[in-house]
């Protein structure tokens, strides 16, 4: 009998053994499957990334351009206010040339 016993103990030795092994074999997988998931993870975020790059360049382009219609309508702004002085100037001298006496110089007798 303990022959009989010790068949069932190696039995169930190899049992264990078995168990031990398909539990290491699915880890390995597990673990196969976590490597790939950080893989695409890794993947997806380096797409983000590049996402927000682009993202915080058209946000760039778009602060220049808007920067620039800015300066632009402030520029022309100015020169018509230059030119409507300029104009302004010139109605004043006139109005002064008009509204003063010229000199007159005096005649020689003789």
């Amino acid at each position: 009998m303990a022959g009989m016993q010790d068949i069932l103990r190696a039995a169930d030795l190899i049992s264990d053994i078995r168990k031990v092994f398909g539990k290491i074999e699915n880890l390995e997988k597990g673990q196969k499957e976590i490597a790939e998931a950080i893989s695409t993870l890794d993947k997806r975020l380096r797409e983000v990334e590049a996402g927000l790059r682009e993202t915080r360049s058209e946000a760039k382009y778009e602060a220049v351009k808007e920067a620039s219609n800015i300066v632009t309508a402030v520029q022309t702004h100015l020169y018509r206010e230059i030119k409507d002085l300029a104009v302004d100037v010139d109605r004043l001298n006139r109005a002064v040339e008009q509204s003063t006496p010229k000199p007159r110089l005096p005649l020689k007798r003789g």
